[in-house]
């Protein structure tokens, strides 16, 4: 005789001794250990963490068990008993057949970072039909939840309509978003599995962008010099009554042959002149100049990543225009035209906070005056727009342009001038070189702190030169005695 003991899984044997040895091998025979089978299963209805731990409850005993949560595709992977994937689909059978009504639930959902409208409209262009990602396999408990969602009238998510490529898509009816403007919050009505998804992605987008202080350093480099040398000669004479003269003038200011004294000093450079009175006079020039300059131009902006930024600081100069009719001419106002510094990028924040930055950078200058009161002035403009990838904290020239000028001119006398050594007191020469170069750099910084304390210390130098105060709280020392 046999008795089965439920509460210590035990058999007591009541037998002769000869029989004990077969009930033994029998009972050893059919009380194998079973072998450990992995399936996937899908919850349809509700959030994948509450159904585990709900499985891991109820299912899980003496034996191998092992689950896993993919939250990538929201599957169960579970290593267990046949006896016990018995039972985790007879569960998963029960949550799939609950009432529709009892699985809807509201939640509120609030965006810090981010403007509502924006991206409660992300999340509606979301579910104009995305497909979800299709499970790897399908067990028997996602075909029965199916078909118990099928017989209630309401589809079950992944039971939803199929596009095409037979991958489920989100139905609108399964999840309702609103918003509320004051508190900037999105409402969602839905079930707890979508509502749970819903929170993981908005908590993935809904963070506090960096922003990124770009300092666009703009120099131009101006070099010129030039040598004037001019040698003048008068002479006055008289052969039998007749009178002559004979010049060779180059604007230097050679006194009157005829004078009896000599003139004041004018211009500028060297100046030697030679007089005899009612005979001959000369006067020699020389002059050299010689001209550094230097322009440095440094816009910064703050912006946000992947958001545009434009700095101009522009002179607008107005001009005039002529309209003239049969009987009558109008002077009137014709435009303006600017000139000055204009400066638009937009950073994106790669791998290794390396920067890759659009820019248009533009330095333009009025070089001089109308020649038409109806025409605006001349303009020159250096502009250079690309995009680069510039690494983070560091200053890197993007650009440049050089344009070196040489100008050497001669005015002589003609047979004369081209005598050697002696020729050159009957011309005038002048030498000119010019350069200027224009560089432009940029200098990105990445602000990531959440309390922005870069930006308080970034802000701190130009807060000090323009004697703004920053608001802190000083702290004063004090004598304790």
């Amino acid at each position: 005789m046999a008795l089965a003991d439920a509460t210590s899984g035990t058999i007591l044997v009541v037998a002769p001794e000869p029989e004990v040895l077969w009930w033994k091998e029998r009972i050893e025979g059919f009380d194998q250990e079973q072998p450990a089978v992995t399936r996937n299963y899908v919850p349809r209805r509700f959030d994948l963490g509450e159904t585990a731990r709900l499985v891991d409850a109820v299912v899980k005993g003496e034996g191998p068990w092992r689950m896993v949560e993919d939250g990538l595709t929201g599957t169960l992977v579970i290593t267990a008993t046949p006896a016990q994937h018995d039972e985790v689909e007879a569960l998963l059978t029960r949550l799939e057949a609950a009432a529709p009504d009892a699985r809807l639930a509201l939640r509120a959902f609030p965006i810090r970072h981010r403007d509502v409208d924006e991206f409660l409209g992300l999340l509606e262009n979301l579910l104009q039909g995305m497909p979800l990602p299709e499970p790897a396999t399908t067990t028997t408990s996602d075909a029965k939840a199916v078909a118990a969602s099928e017989g209630e009238g309401k589809p079950a998510l992944a039971a939803a309509a199929t596009p095409t490529g037979g991958r489920p898509v989100v139905e609108k009816s399964e999840l309702s978003l609103s918003k509320d403007a004051q508190t900037n919050r999105i409402l969602a009505i839905g079930p707890p599995r979508l509502l749970d998804q819903l929170d993981r992605l908005i908590q993935e987008l809904d963070v506090q962008h960096p922003q990124v202080l770009v300092e666009t350093l703009i120099v131009a480099l101006t070099d010129s010099e030039t040598r004037n040398l001019a040698v003048e000669l008068q002479k006055i004479g008289e052969d039998d009554g007749v009178l002559w003269r004979l010049a060779s003038l180059f604007g230097a200011g050679v006194p009157n042959a005829d004078g009896s004294f000599l003139p004041a000093p004018g211009g500028v450079g060297l100046e030697g002149v030679l007089l005899d009175p009612g005979s001959f006079s000369g006067v020699l020039r020389a002059l050299e100049t010689v001209n550094h300059g230097r322009t440095l131009t440094i816009p910064q902006v703050l912006v946000n990543n992947n958001e545009t930024a434009n700095l101009d600081s522009v002179l607008q100069q107005p001009f005039a225009t002529s309209n003239t009719s049969t009987n009558l001419a109008t002077i009137s106002f014709g435009g303006t035209l600017d000139a000055g510094t204009s400066v638009k990028v937009t950073p994106q924040i790669t791998a290794g906070d390396q920067l890759l930055v659009e820019y248009d950078v533009s330095l333009s200058a009025f070089v001089g005056d109308s020649s038409d009161p109806t025409l605006p002035p001349p303009r020159q403009q250096n502009k250079l727009a690309s995009v680069a990838t510039v690494p983070d904290g560091y200053t890197v020239v993007v650009g440049g342009l050089e344009v070196e000028t040489e100008t050497d001119a001669e005015s002589r006398i003609p047979i004369l001038g081209r005598i050697p050594l002696l020729g050159n007191l009957f011309k005038s020469q002048s030498a000119t070189k010019t350069k200027s170069r224009f560089f432009v750099f940029l200098h990105c910084s990445v602000l990531r702190s959440a309390a922005f304390e870069d930006l308080r210390y970034v802000s701190a130098p130009a807060l000090s030169l323009a004697g703004v105060s920053d608001d802190l709280p000083v702290v004063e020392p004090r004598l304790i005695r």
